[in-house]
């Protein structure tokens, strides 16, 4: 773990507590000694303070997003500002307002070094719910998040989707309806269970079927429905890895958007990825992916010619190709598809457009 963080008694609680886990932390006091750690250490984590000398937080986030090297690692943000929303739109994983506790610490990390373990995200306004809630999930073993409101919940998701949400309906601003119709208009399958005190008629019931979640009252025994629906979509999770999911291959020259893309697909593909043209022929070759996401201006060779060498090659002819590109143009289309692409996507590209243009190009092979 590298902390990074001018704070010596921060970094004296962090050391002692996670060093009691049996991590070794390294620490820098200010963001451009951070940088040069991570260059060098390669750490598994970073924990992330804003207001430092040299350079601030938000500075080194961005940095890492930017950089091949880092823009994988996770961050956690460690940090007295409430500022979630900026946290989670520049990539960090997690966001936690000083002071924390050291066990909800020691959770996060555990579940940014193993993401596929799946996490649990609560939203709810009402605090002592949410404390409930995550208290009664934690003590069954899984790994829990929590944000107040609607709006944050959605930042959240867009950067790292829950494996299962549990939502409150009755929130300021964006409440649960809101919440639920986003999420699946963006593409996101995960189940949600809405834990509401709410009465609900009708028409609620109807806009909760639409979007596919599980209604929980609650009650004396609600917790105990929470923690059983949270147990078998364990079970449903367990069934589902023995299915094979699709391979895709994204050829991509910016780190960035490969970070964009890959938080995009956790959990519906399997995701290969090249650096450029001549890199994701040879992959392709190599690993006979479901389908290929192409980049039109890469190094060494270009999308157009990636395309049409992979066409002319009998082994990869049949792979779709989907141009993945910020040429816009009805010209740079043409020439896409005439290369041999399959489909045609235009960055900046929104979640749900992505996971449907992939379901439909495989589902024509």
């Amino acid at each position: 773990m590298l902390l990074v963080d001018d704070d010596p008694l921060i970094q004296a609680l962090v050391r002692s507590r996670l060093g009691a886990d049996g991590m070794k932390v390294t620490t820098a006091v200010d963001g451009a000694e951070g940088l040069r750690l991570m260059r060098s250490t390669s750490p598994d984590v970073v924990i992330l303070d804003i207001r430092m000398p040299k350079l601030d937080g938000w500075s080194v986030l961005s940095a890492m997003k930017s950089d091949p090297q880092l823009a994988r690692i996770p961050v956690i943000i460690l940090s007295v500002e409430e500022e979630r929303g900026r946290g989670f739109s520049l990539g960090a994983f997690e966001y936690l307002v000083k002071p924390v506790e050291p066990d909800r610490l020691v959770s996060v990390i555990s579940s940014a070094v193993s993401p596929t373990s799946g996490e649990v995200l609560v939203v709810d306004d009402d605090a002592d719910t949410r404390d409930i809630v995550q208290r009664r999930l934690r003590a069954e073993g899984f790994d829990v998040s929590h944000v107040a409101n609607g709006e944050d919940a959605l930042l959240r998701m867009r950067v790292s989707p829950p494996s299962l949400l549990v939502l409150d309906l009755v929130m300021p601003g964006v409440d649960g309806f809101e919440v639920l119709s986003r999420i699946r208009a963006a593409g996101h399958e995960f189940p949600v269970v809405v834990l509401t005190g709410k009465e609900l008629d009708d028409v609620d019931r109807a806009r909760l079927r639409e979007g596919l979640a599980r209604v929980i009252q609650k009650h004396g025994r609600s917790m105990e429905e929470v923690v059983d629906e949270a147990k078998r979509f364990v079970i449903r999770r367990r069934e589902l890895q023995t299915t094979r999911v699709p391979r895709v291959l994204y050829v991509e020259d910016v780190a960035q958007n490969r970070d964009i893309v890959r938080r995009y697909l956790r959990g519906v593909v399997e995701l290969l990825e090249a650096e450029d043209g001549e890199e994701g022929v040879d992959v392709a070759r190599r690993e006979r992916p479901d389908l290929i996401l192409m980049d039109l201006s890469l190094p060494r060779m270009d999308g157009w010619t990636a395309t049409r060498t992979l066409r002319g090659d009998a082994a990869t002819a049949q792979i779709p190709v989907v141009a993945l590109t910020a040429h816009a143009s009805a010209e740079d289309r043409e020439r896409a598809l005439g290369a041999g692409c399959s489909d045609y996507l235009t960055k900046p590209v929104e979640r749900g457009q992505l996971v449907r243009a992939i379901r439909k190009n495989l589902n024509r092979t």
